[in-house]
């Protein structure tokens, strides 16, 4: 059986849309983040249009709250899984220059 290849902290980070090795190892944190990534998406998708909701969107100023926190605990989901989809940090000046 083939090992996952390893990232080093000297490695250049992962480009955009890159499948990396899940950081979380074993059955049981692979489960818990397709279980978070599936709640969040549905939460996501609005399958009540928006009658059942934790935070009404009309409440000013903490309306969206509740899809932010969705879209926080789906995109970290997708991390752990080993699905980057965000940007990375890009090289400084300095590292630019080495």
């Amino acid at each position: 059986m083939a090992e996952p290849k390893s990232y080093s902290a000297d490695a250049s980070p992962p480009l955009q849309g890159e499948v990396m090795p899940p950081t979380q190892s074993g059955l049981v944190g692979s489960l818990v983040s397709v279980v978070g990534l599936v709640l969040a998406g549905v939460y996501l998708a609005n399958p009540g249009w928006g009658v059942i909701e934790l935070l009404p969107d009309n409440l000013p100023g903490i309306g969206n709250i509740d899809e932010v926190v969705a879209t926080t605990i789906f995109l970290t989901c997708l991390a752990r899984l080993g699905i980057n989809i965000l940007p990375q940090r890009g090289p400084t000046t300095s590292e630019r220059k080495n």
